[in-house]
């Protein structure tokens, strides 16, 4: 994703390089890799993972009140500048379920309650770009 942002360091998709910013959004991406994507895979794979689901889902849906909270005062998740990182999350947070979200895989959690992060996929959905990707990818 950095490396895509970087081929057009003009769209402000990532920070500069070197950049104290740059490795905040190393951390964001870190986050959403090891802590959000990760913790999806039991509950899409329910039936192999078992009794794994029952530990996966409370820490998962722990991490999501979290980045609730970080939204509280922000529009992204880097502040007020769309990143790559937000790109990612609007993708994961799509695999839950939420009255105010259209899921991709309906996997065993909910977001209910979460204002700050529905204000921010509202907010994502919105973009253009995304717009254009959902009616390419057939999931408007």
């Amino acid at each position: 994703m950095q490396y895509l942002a970087d081929l057009k360091p003009e769209s402000g998709l990532a920070p500069e390089n070197g950049s104290l910013e740059r490795y905040r959004l190393q951390e964001w991406l870190s986050f959403l890799t090891s802590e959000i994507h990760k913790g999806f895979i039991p509950l899409l794979y329910a039936v192999q993972a078992g009794k794994y689901v029952e530990t996966a889902k409370p820490k998962l849906e722990k991490r999501y009140v979290w980045i609730d909270a970080q939204l509280e005062n922000r529009k992204y998740l880097m502040g007020d500048t769309f990143t790559v990182a937000d790109a990612y999350l609007y993708s994961l947070t799509g695999w839950a379920q939420a009255p105010w979200l259209k899921s991709v895989y309906q996997a065993d959690i909910h977001f209910d309650g979460l204002r700050h992060l529905e204000a921010w996929y509202v907010r994502m959905r919105e973009r253009p770009a995304v717009q254009q990707a959902l009616r390419v990818e057939g999931l408007k």
